[in-house]
């Protein structure tokens, strides 16, 4: 970092400066302090380009303070005061979070980039006064517009003396823990809309559930968090990889029974669907969460190539030897001979299992042969779900067979494959589990058919769909936790030993598993009665989880399932669920019914409906006039409206729905008189 000096100015010698720095720990501007006769003076200096400084503010919008401390602490939560004098008494007051402000004053809140923040849990905490309050509520706006994951306001109490700041004096009475249950206390910042305007055509989703890492256990939640600290991705998606790489590893090695219901044992498999932009990440963590299965991979691919060249000869013997056996013996019953030759030759060889346990985009009939020919125990793991969901597996034609295939495997039961050529087979004691990566759009479509809610797909898959972290993951400066290599280590080699680990088979079959049995302790049964009791009571009409009941009717089966997979992550050798790991599992789950429930309704929303909100918040954000004409939005709109009809498919429904409204007359837009236009309802540029 450069040394500052401010230059001479006639206010005379300045009484403070604060340094604003860009994220690498530049100096882009100071904040200048002046003690005048007729009061204080606050005036911003960059540098001049020269090695020098210039009595100069930067250009809009300016960086809020200590945006490199921002930007090396991507997750702590952030407090946001009125000034970097307080903003440097809450960095010294609460050192677990970031304080920052903005420049120029209370007035000036609108000239900061708060987009910095995007993603991230703000507070703010006004100076007390009526100028404080108001500057926190412009902050707190600006910050909802800039995508900040949530947003609360501290209430200072209105009896404390007037314009007080966390850089004065604590009031009597008050002390550091009174200030740490204020900050604790601050209220959710709700954004009422200055006028009675048209409404958004889609409802917004609120902030991502936050995703209960430490319930994945030791091992699983220490991986989560060492990815997300390596990849700086969503923490809810690092979740999920290592949650469903750790499915696929133990559900060939146990099920588990359910205290209630009786029958056979429930299959530990899980379906996980995680929905984020592209830019998120998705490959990379996917790639860390599943190094052990790609290793294991490779050594089956090793051995398999081995095998093959046994077989081949083995193939090829049998082959000379059926031929020879078909020609029978001189003075006997040609038939009679043949038959006893074959029976005494016995079956031909079978060729190695297919070294493969994952698949990306599988069609059901390709799945099946899979089942037939490789290991009973697979994955359907893929980074961009969308080939999976957009392709022939998924088309409108085969959605729903696939669907049935795919529940049934979840359940547990028998994969049946009918071939004209192959004959009919009949596959049990197979396990197959799934982690879809999909973008929004992609989602919005599958989460929303209505078919596959009907047919119950839906309802066996565990959703999450992380708030972005794109804008905050600064490399410069930033190190990777010492801790987080060793916590892959010991995740890689947790799941490399249950990929060893021999799969439990049916007596005289190579890839028909006939899994042990986990069990619940004493305490862990009741926990589940608990936790089934407590689900069943809010999944009647107009209850809490009512709007995802399938879902919610199979939440204590996927917590006994998620159970099992803990369990045997933390100790292969253990038979008994404990309640402790129970509790972890419904924790789990309870984040799965947050998840769905925030996103429910969502995913239904028709397509065309779905783009015109997003041509709506460009026109707001984006457009820099008050009308728009129509080869406007063609040249500048987003990306997906190029041609004519699509723009005026959009036109039509922002008119219908009162966003915008055709001008009767010529418009003059960007210096160019337009004689067809629109005017954008409620649009103000100043």
């Amino acid at each position: 970092m450069a040394d500052f000096t401010p230059p001479p100015h006639r206010l005379g010698t300045s009484s403070a400066y604060w340094l604003y720095c860009d994220p690498a720990g530049n100096i882009s501007m100071a904040s200048v302090r002046f003690d005048t006769p007729q009061g204080k003076q606050v005036l911003p200096c960059i540098p001049d380009g020269k090695g020098g400084w210039q009595w100069k503010a930067l250009p809009e919008p300016r960086p809020p303070y200590r945006l490199n401390r921002l930007a090396a602490n991507p997750t702590a939560p952030v407090i946001v005061t009125e000034g970097e004098k307080a903003a440097d008494a809450a960095q010294r007051l609460f050192p677990d979070s970031v304080a920052t402000t903005s420049s120029g004053g209370a007035n000036a809140a609108g000239k900061t980039d708060w987009t910095p923040l995007a993603g991230r849990n703000v507070t703010i905490w006004p100076d007390a006064d009526e100028p404080g309050r108001k500057y926190a509520a412009d902050v707190a706006r600006h910050c909802k517009a800039a995508g900040i994951a949530s947003v609360r306001i501290v209430d200072v109490p209105t009896d404390w003396p007037d314009g007080w700041d966390l850089a004065d004096p604590l009031p009597e009475g008050v002390t550091l823990d009174t200030l740490r249950q204020m900050l604790m206390d601050a209220q959710s910042y709700v954004c009422v809309p200055d006028d009675d305007g048209p409404a958004p055509l889609v409802r917004k989703v609120e902030p991502a559930t936050a995703f209960p890492v430490d319930a994945l256990g030791n091992v699983l939640g220490a991986a989560a968090t060492a990815i997300q600290d390596i990849t700086q991705a969503p923490l809810s998606m690092c979740g999920q990889s290592v949650l469903a790489a750790a499915t696929l590893a133990t559900q060939g090695l146990a099920d588990v029974q359910l205290p209630r219901g009786g029958g056979k044992g429930r299959p530990l498999s899980g379906m996980f669907v995680t929905v984020a932009a592209t830019g998120e990440r998705k490959s990379t963590v996917d790639n860390l969460a599943l190094t052990s299965v790609r290793m294991q991979e490779g050594a089956l691919r090793e051995r398999y190539a081995e095998q093959m060249k046994d077989y081949a000869i083995k193939a090829q013997a049998h082959e000379v030897a059926a031929k020879k056996a078909k020609q029978g013996e001189k003075g006997k019953d040609s038939r009679t001979a043949i038959e006893a030759n074959l029976r005494a030759l016995g079956d031909p060889p079978l060729p190695p299992l297919q070294p493969m346990l994952t698949c990306t985009d599988p069609t059901i009939e390709g799945l099946g042969k899979m089942l037939l020919n490789a290991w009973p125990s697979l994955g359907i793991f893929s980074a961009e779900g969308g080939t999976f969901v957009g392709g022939y597996g998924m088309s409108k034609e085969n959605r729903l067979k696939t669907a049935a295939a795919m529940s049934n495997l979840w359940d547990g039961a028998p994969f049946d494959r009918v071939r004209a050529l192959d004959g009919v087979s009949i596959m049990v004691g197979r396990r197959v589990s799934a982690h879809l990566m999909m973008q929004p759009g992609v989602a919005d479509g599958f989460l929303g058919a209505d078919d596959l809610a009907d047919q119950g797909l839906l309802s066996r898959l565990l959703l999450a769909a992380p708030d972005s972290t794109a804008g905050t993951r600064y490399e410069v400066g930033r190190k990777v936790k010492p801790e987080s290599q060793p916590a892959l280590d010991t995740y890689n080699a947790a799941l490399t030993a249950l990929l060893d680990a021999p799969l439990p088979l049916a007596e005289g079959k190579r890839n028909e598993l006939a899994p042990p049995v986990l069990t619940f302790t004493r305490d862990a049964t009741q926990l589940w009665i608990q936790f089934a009791d407590h689900i069943e009571r809010q999944i009647g009409d107009g209850k809490n989880l009512d709007p995802v009941r399938g879902l919610a009717c199979k939440a204590a089966e996927h917590a006994a399932r998620i159970a099992g997979v803990l369990t045997l992550v933390e100790n292969p050798k253990v038979t008994e669920i404990s309640a402790n790991t129970l509790e972890n599992a419904c924790e789990l789950v309870g984040f799965y019914l947050q998840e769905a429930l925030r996103l429910f309704g969502k995913a239904a929303v028709n397509a065309d409906i779905a783009k015109a909100e997003r041509v709506r918040h460009w026109l707001h954000e984006s457009w820099q006039e008050t009308h728009i004409a129509l080869s406007d939005l063609i040249r500048s709109g987003p990306n997906f409206v190029r041609d004519n009809a699509t723009a005026r498919r959009m036109l039509e429904i922002l008119i219908e729905t009162g966003h915008v409204q055709e001008t009767p007359q010529p418009v003059t837009i960007r210096d160019k008189r337009r004689r067809q236009s629109w005017r954008i309802i409620g649009k103000v540029v100043a």
